[in-house]
């Protein structure tokens, strides 16, 4: 982009800067002109008309999209620019800014959704976990009971309390669980 930039305009030395976050007001970091998107031919009313920019002039404009500032274009005119030219250069950088806002905008979602994804994931593996644990633990309390059930009058008083005191203690933890 940058390269068919400058090839198209005459170019040398163009340097595209985005701002590291999405904010911020509206602020000049340089100017050819108050409005270079800006025709100035009465079409849209506002605005002056934009001035040239003499050749080996350095120049850099604001990059904004709505009230954002993006970033920056900084370039020096080979040959000069003419009104018509900053105008068309002002245009491209509002299509620039809106594509580097979609991409920074596209770059959070992403993360976002990585962050959903681990946090899933160690749902996931706390679920599997809790589960594996309350599953042991009933299952203790369960064949234990049922062996007091079915094998009480074969059990002597030892194994009995023993049952009785496995199933207290899983069932403590089942409530602890």
């Amino acid at each position: 982009f940058v390269a068919e930039l400058s090839d198209e305009l005459c170019l040398d030395d163009v340097t595209i800067e985005a701002r590291p976050e999405r904010e911020g007001a509206p602020g000049a970091l340089g100017e050819p002109t108050a409005s270079p998107a800006d025709p100035g031919d009465g079409s849209t009313g506002a605005g002056p008309t934009p001035l040239p920019i003499a050749p080996g002039e350095r120049f850099e404009l604001v990059l904004m999209r709505g009230p954002l500032v993006i970033g920056t274009l900084g370039a020096r005119a080979r040959d000069g620019l003419s009104p018509a030219a900053v105008v068309s250069l002002g245009r491209v950088c509002e299509m620039l800014a809106v594509a580097i806002d979609s991409a920074r905008i596209l770059h959070d979602e992403q993360r976002t959704v990585a962050g959903l994804r681990e946090l899933a994931e160690m749902k996931a593996a706390f679920l599997g976990s809790v589960t594996h644990e309350l599953r042991t633990t009933v299952t203790i309390i369960e064949g234990f009971a049922m062996l007091l059930s079915r094998q009480a009058e074969h059990l002597d008083e030892n194994q009995r309390a023993d049952f009785i005191a496995r199933i207290w203690h899983s069932s403590r933890s089942l409530g602890t669980l």
